[in-house]
């Protein structure tokens, strides 16, 4: 071949379709790996098969796919018997399996499966989760830098909440460099003012998607004092940092939903309160408009001299009252205090004397009895008018 003669990229594309096609060198192959990023479209089933250091893209039409009794997931170890097409349009080489065995489980798979299991035993997804707020002022979004998952909620977030502030925390969501890039702006979201934090990732492979599976990743989003939402992925996608995160969201547009509340929502609750508040207002303020009237035609209200007078005269009634039970008690008294005084004057001593009698006094002392004498004695007899000064001749008392 003259080099000086270029060939057009239809020739080069043909040529290589021959050798790798209609040489018979890569037919009838049997290859083995583990299933990674499979897809399901309406023709055929497209998926990877990874070695150690390499994949290559392989199919299996759908219609052998249905009939065969093995049904692949991503993680799965398999042999896929088949042979190598070149697909000139896109200059593509992809194996095309007419048939597919199950080979046992990936090493992948079963370094995650182990992984799971390992942090599972720690409690590490087994703690209390943190509560989102249900009003956030702030909310921090760590993502690809200008990705799909950005946009998503820069698009839907303000339109869902827009009183938040969003900051953005741009990180490698894919390769090598992509697990110690997220952990470190994890950490600075979780040291900003944000009340919640969003991870975000868009869909893909396993292989893309496994940094949110990396150890490192995982145990920093489980160590974050705000709460986070994990949206890692398609909906059917699930990574470990779900189960680490405090809620697990399907898809950016929906850890939208979950970290604020819809604006729409919060102001049609609002009104509704203000109705409730102003129905309740205007209840109140009919009863009490209510109570005031009952208490305006109350007859104290409607002439309040009248209820005085009523009362006047109702004192005055008892107070004449009071003074001629008085009156009445004290003449009764009175009597009694006349009666007794006639009663006690008729007992005493003078009466007594004007009536004829004495009494006689030995020594300044009464003299009771006939035996507290002796003839010869001197006495003195107390007269109603004086007294009598006298010897006793004789004393005969009772009994002798």
């Amino acid at each position: 071949m003259n080099e000086k003669q270029p060939l057009s990229v239809d020739e080069l594309s043909l040529r290589l379709k021959g050798i790798i096609e209609e040489s018979g060198l890569f037919s009838r192959l049997a290859i083995t790996g583990e299933v990674s990023g499979k897809k399901e479209h309406s023709t055929a089933v497209y998926f990877d098969l990874k070695g150690e250091k390499s994949l290559i893209s392989c199919l299996v039409w759908r219609d052998v796919y249905l009939r065969s009794a093995t049904k692949i997931e991503d993680g799965d170890k398999i042999v896929a018997y088949g042979e190598l097409g070149y697909y000139q349009a896109r200059g593509k080489l992809t194996f095309k399996a007419y048939r597919l065995e199950k080979a046992g489980e990936g090493k992948s798979l079963a370094a995650l499966r182990e992984l799971y299991r390992k942090l599972k035993l720690e409690g590490l997804f087994d703690r209390e989760k943190k509560k989102i707020p249900s009003y956030p002022e702030k909310i921090a979004v760590v993502t690809g830098y200008r990705s799909a998952a950005e946009s998503d909620i820069l698009r839907n977030l303000p339109r869902r909440w827009p009183l938040a502030t969003i900051v953005l925390y741009s990180a490698y969501v894919q390769g090598e460099r992509a697990p110690a890039s997220i952990v470190g702006s994890l950490r600075a979201a979780d040291a900003s003012d944000a009340e919640v934090v969003i991870l975000a990732r868009g869909g893909g492979s396993n292989e893309d998607l496994s940094p949110f599976n990396d150890e490192t990743v995982v145990r920093a989003v489980a160590s974050l004092h705000k709460p986070c939402v994990s949206a890692v992925g398609h909906e059917i996608d699930v990574s470990l940092v779900d189960f680490a995160s405090d809620l697990r969201a399907s898809t950016p547009t929906a850890a939208c939903e979950l970290a604020s509340p819809d604006i729409d929502e919060v102001s049609l609750y609002l009104e509704e309160m203000g109705r409730r508040l102003r129905r309740s207002f205007s209840e109140r303020l009919s009863l009490l408009r209510s109570e005031l009237e009952h208490l305006r035609q109350n007859p104290f209200f409607l002439s309040p001299l009248s209820s005085y007078e009523g009362k006047k005269e109702r004192l005055n009634y008892l107070s004449r009252s009071l003074s001629a039970t008085f009156e009445k008690k004290a003449s009764s008294l009175r009597r009694r205090l006349s009666s007794a005084e006639a009663a006690l004057a008729s007992l005493s001593p003078e009466r007594t004397l004007e009536r004829g009698y004495a009494y006689l006094e030995k020594d300044g002392r009464p003299l009771v009895s006939a035996r507290s004498i002796a003839a010869g004695e001197s006495v003195k007899a107390h007269l109603k008018d004086g007294i009598i000064r006298t010897k006793v001749e004789e004393v005969i008392a009772n009994g002798e």
